[in-house]
Order: C-alpha cells, then structure tokens, then sequence
C-alpha cells in the first residue's frame, strides 16, 4: 500500500491536529490498514451517549461509515457516501472499547461497494452496515494541503 496514503490517513483522521473534521468527535484509532480493508477502534465516552445511557445510533452509524470510507479510499480514489444501511443490533455504554472492521466488497470505476461490522469487546456483534460511495476520481492527495 501507498505510504503516502497511509500517512496522509493518520495525519487527517488519528494524529492531534487543529484540523476541524467531525470524525475527530470519535476520537478513533486506526488499528489496522490493508487494501479493501480498514479496523478502527473507538472508546465510548459520555458525549457518545443518549437519553439512555447507550452509546448513540448517530454514532455508531459514523463510525460505520468513517471506516468504510477508509477502507474504500486504500483504493486510491476520491469518494463520497452515496447510501448506506445499518442494522443496529446490541448496544453499549460509556467506558467501552469498540471495533470497527469496514471492507470493500465491489471496486468499481463509478462506485465502492462496502461492509462493516462493529464489535464490542468481547467480540459480541453490536452493528451490521452495508455502504455505497461514488467515486469522484483519482485521490489527489496535493488537493488537501492547502486545508
């Protein structure tokens, strides 16, 4: 895989920085990084929750995208999401480590086609979401610097 791509993730997505991008509310962690393929951790802290005191659909469903996205930009190409559904089926509240793990099932030269399955930490099966993002072109990764 491209190092420069591996390096402009971790600095846009997981390092500090003062770049203001709504996935940084994750706070996540890239865990794992391949082609087609991306594993992204998250701590569940108390913003993550809602009226209940369970981590929120909102979230959840961000992360299942964020990481889908990720493992469908290892393909070299400039997305967007186009649709994506979402099975919520357990939960968990703050103080938890989640897991993400987004694959690419369909690499085509207009749309990505992916999957993620989200775990808690002891592996139990919380979220099944199935995504779909347009592919804008090549990714440039010179376009960003200037963010």
């Amino acid at each position: 895989m491209d190092t420069k791509l591996i390096e402009f993730l971790n600095n846009a997505y997981f390092k500090e920085s003062d770049l203001a991008i709504f996935e940084k509310f994750l706070k996540p962690t890239l865990e794992k990084l391949e082609e087609g393929l991306a594993v992204v951790k998250m701590e569940v802290i108390d913003d993550h929750l809602n009226l209940h005191r369970m981590v929120h659909g909102g979230v959840l469903a961000t992360l299942a995208d964020f990481t889908m996205g990720i493992a469908a930009i290892t393909h070299n190409k400039s997305i967007v999401t186009t649709d994506m559904s979402i099975s919520y089926i357990k939960n968990v509240t703050s103080g938890k480590a989640i897991e993400a793990v987004g694959s690419v099932t369909h690499n085509g030269n207009k749309m990505i086609r992916t999957t993620c399955d989200i775990f808690d930490e002891g592996g139990n099966l919380l979220v099944k979401a199935i995504g779909s993002y347009f592919v804008l072109g090549e990714l440039d990764l010179n376009s960003f610097n200037n963010r």
